[in-house]
């Protein structure tokens, strides 16, 4: 009995020794299963490729016979990514996506039987045999990013269960990985595809692409850039821009650079073959951890510059033809346009002298049609008049939009432009019963402008401002506005419609219903307004509500102080001066004198010849250049009135071949042409330049003032190192008759003064000591009769 007691103590010792090497070699076996599967999730980055490898291996690891996979979207909803040994119907998948969203929601194994046949089938088994689901999470950070789902046709033993809890963690970290290389290789591949695809926007750009530092080191340029200014494949990077391509790039990447602002500053730059090209930059800034002052918010700098090229030869070139089309177009219709206006203006004149002092009152028929032709000759007068006003916007926009308009840029008050510009309107404000009232800040600094295109703003706006206002007021003010100055023309009139204020500085755009109301001017007016404003830095605006009134608003900046040295005269005040001792003024030109007409326009010929004769002038006629030139050696006019446009020899030419003989060097030249080159005619010498269709009183106040002084031979010598003063003096006296040459080097000076004799030297001082001139000049036996003009400090004085 002992022994069979021993005998059975014994079978239960080896069976409990068997059950324990089996699961002491089960685990042997769990655990080397447990380093091939971290050595999956430590090789594998891919997601695809990771549950490829992990599935099979964890199905041979424990008893499952089959495994979903499950990943959480960005939802935060568990979807099916791939499964092994088990087939799953739309039903089935719904069931596991279910299983693992409870297992996540707990954080824990979620285990659940389920009877075969309802959407889920394990591979190679019969249908009727039961199958134990197990859900475990994979965690990363506290929550689970994925969930395993086993299934097994018999219940899960707690070892396996906590083989697989135990690897969730490292699943759950191989997992976190995949997918974070999966977004950053799919960002990559979506950064790539948009930087290939910005390449080739850059690489097929038509226009020239430059990305500089703010120092102006080069950083990229595309192809068209490149072959604008025909270099090869050649490397950029890293060099100057304003070396490699134009030295003024240096300056604009300097100004974009001071900006530091997101706004785009152009400049024509000059390419290879004699083209023409637009530089449009932009700085590139960023945002700075210092604080800005101004504006207490964090600072803005610059980084970099990016500047678009772009080659605008073609652009030029049909601006040009275009400014030539209209050009010619209204010279065609300035031609008619003088004969017209000219020959109406005499009928009337006569209508009023001769005819109606004659017309008895007593006959009311007669009466009535008198006065209705004097109606209808006022009626062609003043069409005739505004269309010349629309030729003369039309060609003014056009040469602006073009460039060619020569500045005349000098130190200027804007009160002084206001008063002046103000102060021509007085008659139309009398008309419309309207008071003009003036606002002035005092100690307003200067502006660099032209005076006269400034004049003109002012005189739109306000000219503009009358014609709505019915009744009210209208004010004028002129105020600072940073380092500039503000200038705002206010009135009570019938305003502006919000839709259309968008619309007024377009060319030929005038608001309101033209059918019904038809507003009078060209729609010129405000566009040119606003090229000039553009021209001097600054920018116009209007704000306005209907029935209330409108404002419109330019501003100028202000690049030199108030309190500036340069040299400040009264020009009005200094020409008097020099008239006096530069010649005699007798009251008025002795009659008969003998003027030469000169024009290949017979109508304009025969209309100056009734003036003239009407004014007891002596007329003799010239219809081309070559005649004119024997008239005025052979006849010795007392004055030319001369054409520009004629066949053969033009009027330039004409007057150049005069005034440089000496024998009709000294009679008057007025140009009265439909040519605008003021500048031109100045250049070669004639006294006056008058643009058809001309007022015939401002055409006789000219001869007679030519006439009465003869200032046509006198020579004036304006000397100074200050090329802009001497350009600007010179200027003003050529255009008031006097012949001048304009000189900036001493030594010059001395020998011009010993060659050609001037009449008056106008110098400053200090040139005049350093240069020894006034000394050296007054003891040439042949000048000591020559006045000297002394400019010094605030005003000119006079040496003799």
């Amino acid at each position: 009995m002992e022994y069979a007691g021993d005998h059975t103590a014994l079978v239960a010792k080896n069976r409990e020794l068997e059950l324990r090497c089996k699961a002491l070699q089960e685990t042997v076996r769990m655990q080397g299963q447990f380093a091939d599967i971290a050595n999956v999730l430590a090789s594998v980055v891919e997601l695809p490729k990771l549950t490829a490898a992990l599935l099979p291996t964890l199905l041979a690891a424990t008893q499952a016979k089959a495994i979903a996979f499950c990943l959480r979207d960005e939802r935060g909803v568990f979807q099916v990514l791939t499964s092994q040994g088990i087939e799953i119907t739309p039903v089935g998948r719904q069931y596991i996506q279910t299983l693992a969203a409870r297992a996540s929601e707990r954080n824990d194994i979620v285990t659940t039987g389920r009877t075969a046949g309802e959407g889920l089938s394990l591979a190679h088994q019969e249908a009727s045999l039961p199958v134990t689901y197990a859900a475990i999470p994979c965690i990363y950070e506290g929550a689970s990013n994925s969930v395993l789902i086993f299934a097994a046709t018999e219940l899960f033993t707690i070892e396996t269960l906590s083989f697989i809890t135990a690897l969730s963690p490292n699943i759950g970290l191989s997992v976190n990985n995949a997918s974070s290389f999966d977004t950053i290789t799919k960002t990559t591949e979506a950064l790539d595809g948009e930087r290939n695809r910005l390449n080739a926007v850059m690489y097929n750009m038509a226009d020239g692409l430059l990305v500089t530092d703010t120092d102006g080191v080069i950083i990229r340029a595309n192809r068209a850039l490149l072959e604008m200014f025909r270099y090869g494949k050649e490397r950029m990077a890293g060099r100057m821009a304003s070396d490699v391509f134009v030295p003024e790039l240096a300056g604009l990447i300097a100004t974009c650079k001071k900006s530091g602002k997101r706004e785009a500053i152009s400049l024509e730059i000059e390419l290879p073959g004699d083209r023409i090209a637009k530089a449009l930059a932009t700085a590139l800034t960023q945002e700075t951890t210092l604080s800005n002052e101004r504006t207490g918010g964090p600072a803005i700098v610059a980084t970099g510059v990016v500047i678009i090229i772009r080659d605008i030869t073609r652009e030029k070139e049909v601006d040009r033809m275009k400014t030539d089309f209209l050009s010619t177009v209204s010279h065609e219709l300035r031609t008619p346009l003088t004969s017209v206006l000219g020959f109406a203006r005499i009928i009337k004149k006569k209508m009023h002298d001769v005819i109606l002092p004659h017309v008895k009152d007593s006959n009311a028929k007669i009466h009535k049609n008198v006065q209705q032709v004097n109606d209808n000759i006022d009626i062609i007068v003043s069409e005739g008049e505004r269309l010349t006003a629309l030729i003369n916007d039309v060609l003014d926009l056009a040469k602006m939009e073009a460039g060619k308009i020569e500045w005349k840029m000098e130190p200027l008050s804007v009160v002084d432009v206001v008063e002046h510009a103000t102060a021509t309107l007085s008659s139309l404000l009398e008309q419309k019963g309207l008071v003009l009232q003036l606002d002035r800040e005092t100690g307003l600094p200067l502006v660099i402008g032209d005076k006269n295109r400034l004049m003109q703003v002012v005189i739109n706006l306000v000219s503009n401002a009358i014609k709505f206002t019915d009744a009210g007021s209208i004010t004028c003010s002129v105020a600072r506005r940073g380092a500039g100055v503000v200038i705002c023309v206010q009135d009570t009139g019938t305003g502006i419609a919000p839709a259309d204020l968008p619309l007024i500085f377009d060319k030929f755009k005038q608001v309101g219903d033209t059918l019904t109301n038809k507003p009078k001017g060209t729609g010129l007016g405000l566009p040119i307004c606003r090229e000039i404003v553009l021209r001097h830095g600054g920018r116009i605006w209007a704000e306005s509500k209907p029935g209330k009134g409108s404002s419109f608003f330019f501003t100028l900046p202000a690049d030199i102080p108030a309190d500036t040295s340069m040299h400040t005269m009264n020009i009005d005040a200094f020409v008097s001066h020099l008239k006096h001792h530069v010649t005699a003024l007798p009251e008025s030109p002795e009659g008969g004198k003998k003027i030469l007409v000169v024009d290949d326009e017979l109508h304009i010929r025969e209309l100056l010849r009734q003036e003239l004769e009407s004014q007891a002038y002596s007329v003799h006629e010239a219809k081309t250049g070559i005649e004119a030139v024997l008239q005025a050696k052979t006849v010795n006019p007392d004055l030319i009135i001369l054409d520009v446009m004629m066949p053969g020899i033009n009027g330039f030419d004409v007057a150049a071949v005069l005034k440089n003989d000496p024998a009709t060097s000294k009679i008057p030249i007025i140009i009265h042409s439909v040519v605008d080159d003021v500048e031109r005619g100045y250049r070669i010498g004639v006294d006056r330049y008058l643009k058809k269709p001309v007022d015939t009183e401002e055409l006789l106040l000219n001869i007679n003032d030519l006439l009465s002084r003869g200032a046509s031979h006198k020579k004036v010598f304006v000397v100074d190192e200050d090329e802009s003063l001497v350009k600007t003096l010179s200027e003003t006296l050529r255009m008031r008759g006097f012949h001048v040459v304009g000189l900036c080097d001493g030594k010059e000076c001395i020998e011009k003064a010993q060659a050609e004799k001037p009449d008056m030297i106008i110098i400053d001082r200090v040139f005049s000591d350093r240069h020894n001139i006034i000394k050296t000049l007054k003891f040439e036996k042949n000048l000591r009769n020559i006045y000297f003009v002394i400019i010094g400090g605030q005003a000119p004085g006079v040496s003799v």
